[in-house]
């Protein structure tokens, strides 16, 4: 069994068995039966030692399942380009700090006594003497030793904010940590690790990720080291650190080449790491917001499609962190429009929320995993709970919360599965993917259309197998050929065309259009994606190397450059050309290698488009042996 922490800005909530916190030795455990049939009663046996409150659920929250949307708006009209938001609760008051990009400043909202309320009250605190700019990006509230810290991410900077004693604190003193080695400081996470606080920033245009060590207290001016771009990255994102059987990692999306990375600590992350590229493990086209939370011995991510109307999507990690990541596509929840960021997600009892802006209509949609209503005994105080039922089957997270709201306060939570009496059939499993993806069905993987079946053979006593139908279906291949290998001579462009519509086109060189003018010899490539799906070719050009070589476009614009049509040649003896267009009526002929096609006939300019050559030709090499050439030319003017 994995066990995960979430390195948040809470001291030292970790889901873990066994806790020291402050002197205190709490052994959190219970024993639970891991699997149960609809209607048969639960018995729970509590053996944790230390705490002084309890508090179950047998049906809580659960952050595997689809969360559901509600745009609350703009409350107070304070938000302007919303960028960052983070959640941070003071004693009993709840608070949300967002970073505002259209009027420079950080604004504050206070939610009461819980994230479900909307904001009683919002104000906008500045921006500090103009140490924050319209660059402003990530943030994060954090206490160390009773005093509260806010970290903002700006320009090549980090703005510290001293709130004293109180998040409510109207006026905290703003210190400029930097220049920093960043060019647009994007997000900024900061953690303690053993009683040291280690903070890491990206840097959006510098492509790069920066350490930075506190020492012991927050106060301290960071020493900061630049560890550079581990694993490939382009415009990094949001990210998350995270630790997995007591191996660091940080996850982090890449926005500029849409993929996800993993930049591994091992046992500190004050050690040197390594990094991987994980790729677009799934639907992260114009990815903005990250974050993941780990529950019941499980973890989940959330990520935002940055778009509008914007998206929610789910990434899923059944083998763990090192493990392959499944990427879904929730949906539309709360009105997103440009989401750019997503929150801690934050569990207030038995509810999971988050918070996402709405940078294209300046509002905030509130996200949160409400708990089921399926258990007889929805929550009890007691140290051991009463028994009890379940009436739906599913797979429900038991939770035990230990001094909840102290500063000890303890979480474990056990998974348990309730099986339905009945033989279980599942239907609509309804799969659409790309061309040539490979889907595990019907025993084999599967890469063309059909539907299958797969049988689960049952251990629990309740229940038979369980048959699983899967309707699969694939979109249309994307019909991407460059072409064969083939050579090009100096002095003359060779087009490569892509041939396809309503798409977007990637070459080697960040180039964007639908075709690429190649001018010397070399491998070339292009990525094309339409309908969330992408395709990849390329081509090799070699030097010419023969006595004659055909162009494959001309510009007669009259500009000097490549006006007419002819090829390069040397040594020829004789030559003959004739051009068609595609209805077959020959336009141009000649025994003349130069001056070529000026793409007119008749006294009349051609159309542009293509047209078809056939050539014959002797050389000086190989004098009354004629050889044949063809092949289209492209007219462009």
């Amino acid at each position: 069994m994995n066990s995960y922490k979430i390195l948040l800005p809470f001291l030292f909530i970790l889901t873990f068995k066994n806790f020291l916190i402050y002197g205190q030795d709490i052994n959190a455990d219970f024993i639970l039966p891991t699997s149960i049939c609809v209607g048969e009663t639960v018995f729970i046996s509590n053996i944790t030692t230390g705490g002084n409150s309890f508090y179950w659920n047998f049906c809580s929250g659960d952050a595997n399942t689809s969360p559901v949307g509600i745009n609350i708006g703009n409350f107070y009209n304070l938000l302007n380009i919303p960028t960052y938001v983070t959640l941070i609760k003071d004693k009993d008051s709840c608070f949300s700090f967002v970073s505002n990009q259209g009027i420079p400043g950080l604004v504050r909202y206070y939610h009461g006594a819980s994230y479900k309320n909307n904001p009683i009250y919002g104000e906008i605190l500045g921006n500090f003497g103009g140490m924050i700019t319209s660059n402003m990006e990530g943030l994060q509230i954090l206490n160390d030793k009773g005093i509260w810290y806010g970290f903002i991410a700006c320009d090549n900077n980090i703005i510290r904010l001293i709130f004293g004693n109180s998040l409510s604190n109207k006026t905290p003193f703003a210190q400029k940590l930097g220049p920093l080695p960043v060019n647009l400081a994007h997000c900024v996470r900061i953690l303690n690790e053993n009683g040291i606080w280690i903070g890491f920033l990206s840097g959006s245009f510098s492509n790069n990720l920066i350490r930075l060590n506190f020492g012991t207290n927050l106060s301290n001016d960071p020493v900061f080291i630049d560890l550079g771009n581990l694993a490939g990255f382009v415009n990094p994102g949001q990210f998350v650190p995270i630790v997995e059987e007591d191996s660091s990692y940080i996850l982090l999306l890449s926005s500029g080449n849409a993929t996800l990375c993993r930049i591994s600590f091992g046992s500190s992350f004050l050690n040197n790491p390594l990094g991987k590229n994980l790729g677009n493990v799934g639907f992260l086209q114009n990815p903005g917001g990250f974050s993941i939370i780990q529950d019941c011995n499980s973890i989940s991510g959330y990520f935002t499609k940055y778009q509008s109307p914007g998206l929610i999507g789910k990434l899923s990690f059944p083998n763990g962190i090192s493990g392959n990541i499944i990427g879904t596509i929730v949906g539309n929840l709360g009105d997103l429009d440009k989401p750019h960021t997503i929150s801690e997600i934050f569990r207030e009892r038995d509810t999971l929320i988050t918070y996402v802006t709405n940078r294209g209509s300046n509002t905030y949609t509130q996200l949160f995993f409400p708990p089921c209503n399926n258990a007889s005994v929805p929550s009890s105080a007691l140290y051991s709970p009463p028994p009890y039922v379940y009436n739906q089957p599913g797979t429900y997270n038991v939770r035990l919360l230990i001094n909840e709201g102290q500063f000890n306060q303890v979480s474990l939570c056990k998974q348990i599965t309730v099986y339905e009496k009945n033989p279980a059939f599942i239907t609509e499993i309804d799969t659409l993917l790309c061309f040539g993806v490979p889907y595990f069905a019907g025993g084999e993987w599967r890469t063309t259309p059909g539907i299958y079946y797969d049988t689960i053979n049952s251990s629990i006593e309740c229940i038979g197998d369980t048959i699983v139908k899967t309707i699969l279906n694939f979109k249309p291949d994307i019909p991407l050929a460059l072409g064969n290998d083939t050579t090009i001579c100096s002095g003359w462009p060779y087009v490569l065309w892509t041939h396809v519509s309503q798409a977007t086109f990637l070459w080697q060189d960040g180039s964007t259009d639908s075709t690429y003018a190649v001018f010397k010899p070399g491998k070339y490539w292009v990525k094309v994606t339409k309908d969330g799906c992408s395709k990849t070719d390329s081509i090799h050009f070699g030097e010419c190397g023969s006595s004659i070589w055909f162009p494959n476009v001309f510009t007669p614009n009259s500009d000097g450059l490549n006006d007419t049509f002819h090829p390069l040649a040397t040594g020829i003896d004789k030559y003959h050309i004739t051009i068609y267009n595609r209805w077959g009526e020959r336009l141009f002929e000649s025994n003349s290698i130069e001056p070529g096609w000026d793409g007119t006939f008749n006294g009349a300019l051609c159309p542009e488009g293509v047209y078809v050559f056939i050539s014959t030709y002797e050389t000086e090499d190989s004098p009354n042996i004629e050889q044949k050439a063809h092949g289209s030319i492209t007219l462009l003017r």
